[in-house]
């Protein structure tokens, strides 16, 4: 679908945060076809909010830089009125819960969201402080105007490490399909020097190509196996030298 991506050089969005019924505001800004945006979070939040990197901001796929060959179904469905998706996380800990979204966008006021989780279990994530770690989201297709996707995540603490897995369920507000596996890598910055503030920047790329993800395999084995060669050629050369001299030893009889 052709659009005007002049439209994404540059798109505010303010999110309405709900968690157990309490709400916060965040705001932020970002180059939706360069893939970077950085957004705040103002709170009193009883643990670190970094344990809730991937809910918070992830979730704005419009901020995503495509690579050559990648094909970006959400800008599309943002200038459309924006997408829905929903969420359910399971961590290392047992810990569980679920998010619901709502995107909308005006091109005056940019992106607005309603971030909703009900079930948060903040006992299980209180008491230390998180790092999250870059990821890769997997974005699967999964018919007309729907996406599904995976994504493992991984949080290094000051007392023990988390990991999640992390499904994802993206409902687009047209019929076009992805074709075929896409991959999100997103990379992280955050802030919280200040109490009480939550300050997150990315860097996101979509790559039709897992390889331009990870980089070139190189084939190690491939001078191992012609130096294999080379000594079974030279094994099979001397073995038909011993018979021919064998064979002309008998003859002189």
């Amino acid at each position: 679908m052709e659009f005007d991506k002049s439209i994404f050089d540059e798109v505010k969005h303010n999110t309405k945060v709900i968690i157990n019924d309490i709400e916060y505001q965040g705001f932020g800004v970002g180059k939706a076809n360069n893939g970077l945006l950085t957004s705040q979070l103002n709170h009193d939040l009883n643990f670190d909010p970094e344990i809730l990197a991937v809910h918070l901001i992830v979730g704005y796929p419009t901020y995503s830089e495509y690579k050559e060959g990648a094909t970006d179904l959400f800008k599309p469905s943002t200038l459309l009125g924006g997408y829905k998706y929903q969420r359910k996380y399971r961590f290392s800990n047992g810990a569980t819960f679920s998010s619901f979204h709502n995107i909308s966008f005006g091109e005056k006021k940019g992106l607005s969201g309603c971030f909703t989780t009900r079930d948060f279990p903040s006992e299980a994530f209180a008491g230390q402080t998180w790092d999250v770690q870059d990821l890769v989201e997997t974005f699967i297709p999964y018919g007309p105007g729907l996406i599904k996707s995976v994504m493992a995540v991984e949080w290094k603490g000051d007392q023990r490490n988390l990991s999640a897995v992390v499904e994802s369920e993206y409902y687009l507000n047209h019929n076009l399909e992805l074709p075929g596996l896409h991959w999100r890598h997103v990379t992280f910055r955050t802030d919280k020097a200040i109490k009480g503030i939550y300050i997150q920047s990315e860097k996101i790329t979509v790559h039709r190509d897992l390889k331009e993800v990870g980089g070139e395999p190189e084939n190690l084995l491939a001078r191992q196996l012609a130096v294999e060669a080379k000594g079974r050629e030279k094994t099979r050369e001397e073995a038909e030298a011993t018979q021919l001299n064998t064979a002309v030893a008998v003859s002189t009889f």
